[in-house]
């Protein structure tokens, strides 16, 4: 009963600190979120959350070789993730390294078209779409395919509603952007 309090109390500590660190980056205050990721990191902590956290923080600090070093770091301890893949992808152009930027595309698609049950949750779903859509994927397919899958699965989603704005952008389709935008 005493580890089960412990743990339960523990686990909620941890996701208490996330969440500080999450707004930390959201009032853009990139240096501060990373030292707490990177003190949790220390502490034992881990997670894919974390390791995508601290990369942002240190790529919108500017810290391009720092990030490099934590994703190659993150994307060795949550070898199955896709979504520290799309963020290395980002963290390796930021780099200069568009090879590896393109492995990380060609490992996502791989991985998801392996195993796609295990990357049906809103957040693997808009990597995958993304991805696919670096490789020159069929926009409509991939906005109402994968997209409209991951706004089913989790309506709350911010990122799905951002990459079908996004895709509408990139489209120049003004109208829909706006739509997505706003929905």
């Amino acid at each position: 009963m005493g580890l089960f309090v412990i743990s339960f109390f523990g686990s909620k500590t941890v996701a208490a600190s996330l969440e500080s660190a999450q707004r930390q980056f959201d009032a853009g205050d990139y240096a501060a979120c990373a030292k707490a990721i990177e003190a949790e990191l220390k502490d034992g902590a881990g997670g894919e959350e974390r390791y995508l956290l601290l990369s942002r923080a240190l790529m919108a600090s500017g810290k391009y070789p720092e990030a490099l070093k934590e994703i190659t770091k993150a994307l060795n301890e949550e070898s199955q993730s896709v979504r520290l893949r799309w963020q290395a992808r980002e963290v390796f152009l930021a780099n200069g390294q568009t090879t590896k930027a393109g492995q990380m595309v060609d490992e996502i698609l791989r991985k998801v078209s392996s195993d796609p049950s295990s990357f049906r949750d809103a957040a693997n779903l808009v990597v995958f779409g993304r991805a696919a859509l670096a490789k020159n994927a069929d926009p409509k397919r991939v906005l109402d395919q994968l997209f409209g899958t991951a706004l089913k699965a989790d309506p709350k989603s911010r990122d799905v509603y951002l990459a079908g704005g996004e895709l509408a952008l990139d489209k120049h389709d003004f109208a829909l952007a706006a739509k997505k935008f706003g929905e």
